[in-house]
């Protein structure tokens, strides 16, 4: 068998992980780089992994094996599920571009949010008060409850809008839309494509993710499945559908007993990196997503080569990067040239803006008028072989991990909860705080 890592993961089968006690597992094992070693499986971890992979089975066959007609036409409605701490900033701008795009393009805008501080969010006003969603979790940075509260967004959207839902985004408070209407339903809806969004790779790019991302996963989710990508993704109805479900659904009486105990997210509670781990690998976990056989071998971990018929391969939110630090940049202006760059990048939203980097929605149409002068078409997104900055955005790193991750998360009732690490940037947190999952 040859050394070349690649080719050892595309000719991988789930299915044999399970003879990793085996001598020859053992020999073959010993070829894979260090970072890709693993233990010989438990009982506990078999049991675990049969009834999510079969559970995976059900699910895509359920939700992904639905062939769209060809004279079906997509309905032109957009969920943005926010994930806040006390309030949205642009609020006011995020109305004005839901309305013009509804005017323009007859494209209709739902917003979900999810507040850390709930009570706080509540009083801020009306329409962040209509739109926030019930649940509330604990979420720590980096943590698993980013997911569960990423995904109880996703769960109220399809419950809202399930019949006519066509996409769900996420977004934080710091975001802003950088896309006109025209452009929106252009890269959306003008198309015959019905894809999910995820810059996804299959590789640590450094020593930091080896250590606290990729191995200290559990065991029980197999190693061609774990993937990871920003946060801010994309979804399709049907994946959001499929990572609304949970995993594994219920197989046979073991877990028929204790459903919550045995769901895929909780193999990601002592990873560093939660947030952008999860929801890849569940999509890959449930075939989704994979690498192409025979793909030229590369060190690069955001080469391309990934087999994912229903995934783009690109971003959907801009962040700046170029000062190469541990968070992306901190913008204190909206101006055309962050809206051009973002655009020529692909991108439908951009972020960390300050608050006062655009105050009202003349500013912003403003801003987006010079913009547009430059003649920005609807994008065609940039390779995602490697981050315009040098880094792929945005990938955990031991200079932010200032907690370690709670084993159990904890649903609570206490509003005022804050954040274990206060002094996060606000963009971070907020990938903390979020709401409920299936």
């Amino acid at each position: 068998m040859s050394n070349d890592f690649d080719n050892l993961l595309e000719n991988y089968k789930v299915g044999e992980e399970e003879k990793r006690g085996s001598k020859r597992a053992r020999e073959e094992n010993g070829l894979l780089p260090e970072w890709a070693r693993r233990p010989p499986l438990n009982s506990n971890e078999r049991h675990f992994r049969s009834a999510l992979m079969e559970g995976a089975k059900i699910a895509r066959k359920n939700i992904m094996e639905r062939k769209r007609n060809k004279d079906e036409k997509k309905n032109r409605e957009l969920a943005v599920c926010i994930l806040c701490i006390d309030g949205i900033p642009f609020e006011k701008i995020w109305q004005h571009w839901a309305e013009r795009c509804e005017k323009e393009a007859n494209i209709k805008i739902m917003f979900y949010i999810h507040a850390h501080k709930r009570q706080v969010a509540e009083s801020s006003s009306e329409w962040v008060r209509k739109h926030l969603i019930k649940d509330h979790f604990l979420t720590p940075w980096g943590s698993v409850e980013l997911c569960r509260a990423a995904s109880a967004l996703f769960v109220r959207a399809l419950k809202d809008n399930d019949g006519d839902l066509e996409f769900a985004a996420l977004a934080s408070e710091t975001c802003l839309p950088i896309a006109s209407p025209d452009q929106v339903a252009d890269e959306l809806f003008n198309n015959d494509s019905c894809n999910s969004w995820i810059a996804a790779f299959d590789k640590p790019d450094n020593g930091y993710a080896v250590d606290k991302q990729w191995n200290a996963l559990s065991n029980a989710l197999p190693l061609a499945c774990t993937w990871k990508a920003p946060q801010w993704i994309l979804l399709s109805r049907d994946h959001a559908r499929l990572i609304s479900m949970g995993l594994p659904i219920e197989v046979g009486s073991y877990y028929h007993a204790d459903r919550e105990k045995h769901q895929l997210w909780r193999l990601f509670s002592k990873t560093t990196a939660a947030d952008e781990l999860y929801f890849p690998s569940l999509l890959a976990v449930c075939g989704e997503l994979e690498r192409e056989p025979n793909t030229p071998n590369s060190s690069d971990p955001h080469s391309s080569g990934v087999l994912a018929p229903r995934i783009s391969r690109r971003r959907l939110t801009y962040c700046d990067w170029t000062a190469r630090g541990r968070s992306p940049a901190t913008l204190h202006e909206f101006t055309p040239e962050i809206i051009s760059i973002a655009r020529t990048e692909g991108c439908l939203f951009a972020r960390k803006f300050v608050p006062s980097a655009c105050l009202d929605t003349n500013q912003w149409e403003n801003a987006m008028r010079i913009a547009s002068s430059n003649n920005i078409p609807s994008s065609q997104p940039a390779t995602l072989n490697h981050s315009p900055t040098g880094r792929y955005p945005h990938t955990h790193t031991p200079e932010e991990e200032d907690v370690e991750p709670v084993d159990v998360p904890h649903q609570i009732k206490n509003n005022d909860a804050r954040p274990v690490d206060e002094q996060e940037d606000a963009e971070d947190v907020i990938m903390n705080d979020t709401t409920t999952v299936l």
